[in-house]
């Protein structure tokens, strides 16, 4: 990943840090993580977007000034800016380049080692008949709600403190807040479940045993862990069908 120094402001709440979000241009998403880096007074970063499989775009100017933020950077149509404001956690504006504009968002994102994403992986029930079933994907943890039957990404605001958006691989706005909770033996028990608008609810991990699945593909060979209630069943299923995402070619970096 390639980063350059900045001549750049830095005043009031630090910016500092790995950043998720997107453009939203109404008929498609961009998703867009930003690396912002700290050097005495000066701001330095990159940009990457996902979807075009584009990394480490130099940023040539970051800024921020009584919580106003700007980003620059120089894209292939010329001069690209995110200019918006700084609240809490979360960065909100304007996305320009080229005489076009659309909105933006970014959620400050914790660095965790993607290795406590299998403590947290089982069922939880947060109610009479309300569960939810999550686990490692990638770098991230994806959960399925066997109410909503929605299925989206946790992003990680400490190690025990996740968020997500409103569907999968859009993380903003948050619209859910997910703390996990742990017993005496420091072993994953349960959670609190924040939906917006909703008041938190409590759940507890059930118990559950591993078994090693495989199967062909081709000439490859596909392993997966299946993660199996431990109580005798029969138990409801749910079958989760990955889904494509539309991605625009043209060049934002």
């Amino acid at each position: 990943m390639i980063s350059c120094l900045c001549t750049s402001v830095y005043a009031g709440e630090s910016i500092e840090g790995d950043w998720s979000g997107g453009i939203d241009f109404e008929k498609s998403w961009q998703p867009v993580n930003l690396h912002i880096t700290a050097e005495k007074q000066n701001l330095s970063g990159t940009l990457d977007f996902p979807y075009q499989n584009r990394k480490g775009i130099s940023l040539t100017k970051v800024v921020i000034n009584n919580y106003q933020v700007r980003v620059e950077w120089q894209a292939e149509t010329g001069l690209a800016v995110l200019a918006g404001m700084l609240k809490d956690d979360l960065i909100s504006g304007e996305f320009t380049q080229d005489g076009r504009s659309a909105k933006f968002g970014l959620v400050r994102v914790a660095k965790v080692d993607p290795g406590i994403y299998e403590e947290y992986s089982g069922s939880y029930q947060i109610s009479r008949d309300r569960f939810i079933d999550m686990g490692p994907l990638g770098d991230h943890i994806r959960f399925i709600d066997s109410k909503t039957r929605s299925t989206r990404y946790l992003y990680p605001s400490s190690e025990t403190s996740f968020f997500s958006g409103p569907s999968v691989g859009i993380p903003f706005p948050v619209e859910l807040r997910v703390a996990f909770l742990k017993n005496k033996q420091g072993k994953v028990s349960g959670l609190v479940w924040k939906e917006n608008g909703s008041r938190p609810i409590s759940g507890k991990k059930l118990p559950y045993k591993h078994e090693e699945v495989s199967y062909k593909y081709g000439d490859a060979t596909v392993t997966a862990m299946l993660l199996i209630p431990a109580k005798p069943g029969p138990h409801p299923a749910l079958i989760d069908i990955g889904q494509g995402y539309y991605s625009t070619r043209r060049g934002y970096g």
